[in-house]
């Protein structure tokens, strides 16, 4: 049973034609195994697009998500914003695995770029120190279109799992500059996950209810 979950979700995949969102998944379960699977990782870690904005495509080739429950017209309006973490943490665990550091300077400028994203962009932007999906479509509310990988919900606007995965890549991305002997910029990632982390808690906190709520509407 478990050899079949791992080709089903892993080599059925291939990698080598991995969009982004599935390289958090995908990377942790083909880095390790050697060539040439590793190498088609490597391979569909350097294929990967991105708009003018910083946007890493979800798939690879669409720039939004084609089909799901939940999927709004036009590019910007099937976007998936996971996508852009998914990114960094497929490279980082393939860095981590394999200490390929060629293809990690080859990386670097887009994978900042890819994080800046969420704090810059016509899409995204830094509010009360959590991220913030502003593009129309993406409002967390009722008839808003999908966000995220999990795309039969509508999260969006401030979505608790899309800050839960900026936060997870900005650790990520502040310990792949320190191994690149940029102390100053992991310094400025890891600033910015601590003000998450605490934005995180006061936004997303429920404490009526005891739990975090998924995401706070427009």
């Amino acid at each position: 049973v478990q050899n079949r979950l791992y080709r089903e979700r892993s080599f059925g995949m291939g990698d080598g034609g991995a969009g982004a969102e599935w390289l958090k998944w995908i990377a942790p379960q083909s880095c390790w195994v050697g060539p040439p699977r590793a190498d088609r990782l490597r391979e569909s870690l350097l294929a990967q697009k991105m708009d003018p904005d910083g946007y890493v495509w979800a798939m690879r080739y669409d720039g939004g998500y084609p089909h799901g429950l939940r999927y709004g017209v036009g590019p910007r309006g099937r976007r998936h914003y996971s996508s852009n973490a998914a990114y960094v943490l497929g490279a980082f665990s393939y860095f981590t695995w394999t200490r390929d550091r060629p293809l990690l300077e080859a990386l670097l400028p887009c994978l900042r770029r890819a994080l800046g994203f969420y704090f810059d962009s016509p899409d995204c932007r830094w509010e009360d120190d959590v991220v913030a999906i502003v593009e129309p479509a993406h409002n967390g509310t009722s008839r808003g279109t999908a966000s995220t990988a999990y795309d039969c919900l509508p999260f969006g606007y401030k979505c608790a799992l899309t800050n839960a995965e900026v936060y997870e890549a900005l650790a990520a991305m502040a310990e792949l500059e320190t191994m690149c002997g940029e102390g100053g910029r992991a310094r400025e990632w890891a600033a910015l996950g601590e003000r998450l982390q605490a934005g995180y808690n006061t936004q997303f906190w429920d404490g009526a209810a005891g739990r975090y709520v998924g995401c706070i509407d427009v």
